[in-house]
C-alpha cells in the first residue's frame, strides 16, 4: 500500500499565499506611492526654483545698482553698481543696460522738446517770417506767378495808381523756395491760389476780385483809406 503524499496544514498554505498576496499587493502600492510622491516633489522643486528666481531677480533690481551720475557735458553716462552681490550677475548687467537706455532716452526727449521750443521762439516756418517782414516794409504787396494771367490781371490793376511806397511784386515761381510760400500763405490767409494781394498786410483776393474792386469803385477807395496813395498835390 502505498502511502499518501503528506497533506500541508490549510493554515500554512494561507500563510504563503497571504504572503504572496500581500507582497505583490504591497509591491504595487509601493511603486504608485513612490511615483506619486516623485511626482509631487518635481512639482514643487519647480516651484521653490520658481519663487527663488523671482526673489533673486526681485533683489537684484532692488539693491544690485546704485544711482546714476551724468557728466556736466551731458556726452557721458556713468552708473556705479552697489555692493550687494550683484556685480557678476547677469541680470544686474542686464539692469544697467536698460537704466542707461532711459537716460539716454530722456536725454534725447529733452533735446527734442529744446529744439522744439527754440522752433516756436523762431518760428516753425522761417518763410512766415519773410513774408510778414515783406507786409510791413511794403504796404501794397502782391504775391504772384510770372507766367498766371490772373496775376497779370492784378498788376495791371494795381500799377495805374502811384504809392508813397512803390507797390512790391514778389513772384513766386522764380523762387526756390515757392511751395514753402504757397504753404504758409494758405495757413496766413486760407487762400492757395495766386495772386495773393495785400494792403497794409491784410489780403483782398487775387485778380478777379482786385478788377472787380476797380470796377466798382472800392479800390481806390480802400487804398485811400489806407494811406497809401502818392497825393497828387
Amino acid at each position: 500500500m502505498v502511502p499518501n503524499p503528506p497533506i500541508l496544514p490549510k493554515s500554512t498554505q494561507d500563510v504563503d499565499e497571504s504572503k504572496y498576496t500581500r507582497h505583490g499587493a504591497t509591491g504595487g502600492s509601493t511603486s504608485s506611492t513612490i511615483g506619486a510622491f516623485l511626482k509631487g516633489r518635481r512639482a514643487r522643486t519647480i516651484l521653490y526654483a520658481s519663487i527663488l528666481f523671482l526673489g533673486s531677480v526681485w533683489l537684484i533690481t532692488q539693491f544690485g545698482h546704485s544711482n546714476w551720475r551724468v557728466k556736466s557735458n551731458g556726452d557721458v553716462y556713468e552708473h556705479t553698481i552697489g555692493d550687494h552681490g550683484a556685480k557678476n550677475d547677469a541680470a544686474a548687467v542686464a539692469a544697467v543696460e536698460g537704466d542707461l537706455m532711459e537716460v539716454v532716452d530722456a536725454d534725447l526727449s529733452l533735446n527734442n522738446k529744446q529744439e522744439s521750443a527754440n522752433d516756436d521762439d523762431e518760428g516753425v516756418m522761417p518763410v512766415e517770417a519773410e513774408i510778414r517782414s515783406l507786409m510791413q516794409r511794403y504796404p501794397v504787396l502782391v504775391f504772384s506767378k510770372s507766367y498766371c494771367p490772373f496775376s497779370m490781371k492784378a498788376k495791371k490793376v494795381l500799377a495805374t495808381y502811384s504809392y508813397k511806397i512803390p507797390m512790391h511784386v514778389e513772384e513766386v515761381d522764380l523762387r526756390d523756395d515757392g511751395m514753402d510760400v504757397k504753404q504758409a500763405l494758405t495757413l496766413m490767409t486760407g487762400r492757395s491760389t495766386f495772386p495773393n494781394v495785400f494792403i497794409n498786410g491784410e489780403s483782398i483776393g487775387g485778380g478777379d476780385e482786385v478788377a472787380a474792386m476797380e470796377h466798382s469803385g472800392q479800390l481806390v477807395d480802400l487804398l485811400t483809406k489806407a494811406g497809401v496813395l502818392q497825393s497828387s498835390d
